[in-house]
């Protein structure tokens, strides 16, 4: 052990104590000092002298790891030091936004998991050269930072009782510190999770595990995959894609091209950080129940993460749908799969869309979520692919142009009763596991061979907002012979899904809500239709039309429980302007700041009115506050 008996000795040795090494401690580093006399056992009494302040030193004598002294009044050099040491941590990463320090979680290959039907089996006895669960992004919690720290680095604080520099665990400001600068210099950027080989933006593969620098993602292998050919011909796209669309023989596709949009969600998913953009949804639809809409969704996963998809119902309230959302954007899954759409209390369907839906389907690598349990709405990353399944699925909105639907419709009356002995390919789903390297290996031959080609014009045409998806996947799916993608795009349902159906009942019997034509406030409009003190037997029969049109104007509208101002407000701000037949909804006034809303004809100018001022105030409060 190094003294400094000298007083006039000004510097402390940047080196470790002798015999302190790694995390070990003697019995000299745990032992106290006996009370009262200042001093630790067996040691001459000596006058030592204050360590210098100075920037925290770091040395990697006698360990590993390197060392960091701890002085007073130099905790922001001290935290760059750590910084530093953090930075060499292989399971450590800084997702930018949010600003948050993670790390990627895996099961442990001998742990149980679970099939896609729930059904726990050991890993040993899963029929696939699958090697564990899927894994998963934690953000990092202080505990967490406490264990990488003293992984990386030894903390050293100058004992006075010791005369030495002793190993100390990290003081919690620190850690704190570290935690608040929500940018770490050296720690590795954090995009996404990849377990099969993919590509970048300019073609080149991704098959080396761990971090790749050039893209963000980090590529934890799920199995063995074969090497991709460096240029694979046309020819051999064509057997690739023959390959994968065998497997799906036996669904009973509405058109051809379907078969494609199942295909390309599966190469989305494969080479998604080949895609610099967002890319759209795709719809798994069926006509009757029991067709094999979730047999595709778990095919899908099944071919490009190696395991059946989980299972996530898609929320009623958009809301709750914002933070499902930041959920997955947390967790940063490659695939979010909601299955299975069902029906809101009195039978209506639910609508796939909404405002949140449509804002991670358009982001560009970020979107502001809510997150649950927390104020405010944080910038998150996105880079999953969403696939949704559902029976005659509703397409809402915004949501129809950003979605491709693969539709099967079952010739029996009864499909799920179908002689499982009739299909080539049976049990699908264990088949596709044993052949999961292979058949990553065929999509991205498809997609390499396109590129090899250098990309030739391929007239697939694009999707808005989506070019650089449009750009790799359709035209590949074409190159190799198959039907183009883009043909089975969403579309509304003899014009009721976009709403304009509905919007042209609202404008033509809206006399019977306002014959004078003064203009409603959205607050006025919901009482006459929703009156608070009826019941929903007791309402005026005269506007059941129009409930019924307001019901499906509304996202995920709930029978039986009246809207509030705000829903019925969103109605007319997100329709104001277009024009439905030769009429418009428009504002026409304002009644002490709030919006008055009337039809007016396509050409006319909206018109300035003096409404009764025997509204009570609570109802313009309201409506102030909400849907104003």
């Amino acid at each position: 052990m190094a003294t400094h008996d000298s007083p006039g000795d000004p510097e402390i040795a940047g080196s470790a104590p002798a015999g302190v090494t790694g995390s070990a401690r003697t019995m000299r580093d745990q032992r106290s000092p006996r009370r009262g006399t200042g001093r630790s056992p067996g040691r001459p009494r000596t006058r030592v002298p204050p360590p210098s302040p100075g920037v925290a030193e770091l040395s990697g004598a006698g360990d590993e790891r390197p060392r960091v002294k701890i002085f007073a009044g130099e905790g922001p050099r001290v935290i760059d030091r750590v910084v530093e040491a953090l930075a060499a941590d292989p399971d450590l990463y800084q997702r930018c936004p949010p600003g948050e320090l993670i790390r990627v979680i895996r099961a442990a290959d001998n742990e149980a998991h679970f099939d896609g039907g729930g059904v726990e089996r050991e890993a040993s006895r899963v029929r696939a050269p699958m090697r564990a669960r899927q894994p998963f992004v934690q953000v990092l919690p202080l505990p967490a930072l406490w264990e990488h720290v003293s992984n990386a680095v030894v903390l050293l604080k100058y004992s006075k009782q010791e005369a030495d520099w002793l190993p100390t665990d990290p003081p919690k400001a620190h850690l704190e510190a570290i935690m608040s600068r929500q940018r770490w210099n050296g720690i590795r950027d954090f995009a996404g999770i990849v377990e099969t080989p993919t590509m970048r933006p300019d073609g080149s593969i991704i098959d080396t595990p761990g971090h790749d620098a050039r893209t963000g993602f980090v590529y934890i292998p799920a199995a063995d995959y074969a090497p991709i050919p460096e240029r694979p011909s046309r020819d051999d796209a064509r057997a690739a894609l023959a390959e994968l669309q065998d497997y799906f023989c036996d669904f009973p596709f509405a058109r051809p091209e379907h078969l494609s949009v199942v295909l390309a969600a599966a190469m989305s998913i494969i080479v998604r950080p080949a895609i610099d953009g967002p890319v759209p949804a795709f719809v798994f639809d069926a006509a009757t129940p029991g067709t094999g809409k979730t047999l595709l969704l778990d095919a899908v996963s099944v071919i490009a993460c190696g395991r059946p998809a989980s299972r996530t119902t898609f929320p009623r309230d958009e809301e709750e749908l914002e933070k499902v959302l930041a959920g997955y954007a947390i967790k940063a899954p490659p695939l979010v799969p909601f299955d299975n759409l069902g029906v809101q209390p009195g039978g209506h369907p639910i609508a796939f869309g909404g405002g949140p839906l449509d804002k991670v389907l358009t982001a560009h690598g970020a979107v502001d979520l809510r997150v649950l349990g927390k104020t405010g709405q944080p910038t998150l990353q996105w880079y999953s692919v969403i696939i949704a399944t559902g029976n005659n699925v509703d397409v809402l909105g915004d949501t129809v142009r950003r979605t491709l639907m693969a539709r099967v419709e079952a010739k029996e009356e009864r499909p799920d009763e179908r002689d499982p002995r009739a299909f080539k390919h049976h049990p699908l789903l264990d088949i596709l596991r044993t052949q999961h390297p292979r058949l990553v290996w065929c999509v991205l031959v498809i997609v390499r061979a396109y590129i090899a080609a250098e990309r030739p014009d391929m007239s697939t045409g694009t999707i808005g907002g989506y070019d650089k998806w449009a750009e790799l996947i359709p035209p590949a799916l074409v190159h190799a012979g198959a039907p183009n993608p883009l043909l089975a795009r969403a579309e509304p349902d003899d014009g009721a899904s976009d709403g304009r159906e509905h919007m042209g009942v609202i404008l033509q019997q809206w006399k019977e809500l306002d014959p004078e034509h003064k203009g409603l406030l959205a607050q006025q409009v919901k009482e006459l239709l929703w009156p608070a003190d009826r019941t929903p037997k007791e309402y005026d029969k005269r506007y059941d039309g129009l409930r019924s049109a307001f019901a499906a104007l509304i996202p995920r509208f709930q029978a039986g429980t009246p809207p509030t101002t705000d829903q019925v407000g969103k109605v007319f701000r997100r329709w104001k302007g277009r024009v439905v037949g030769a009429l418009k909804i428009a504002q026409v006034g304002e009644q002490r700041g709030v919006k008055l809303w009337a039809p007016v004809a396509k050409a006319a100018r909206p018109i300035s009115v003096d409404a009764d001022e025997d509204v009570e105030r609570e109802a313009i409060q309201a409506e102030a506050s909400g849907a104003g």
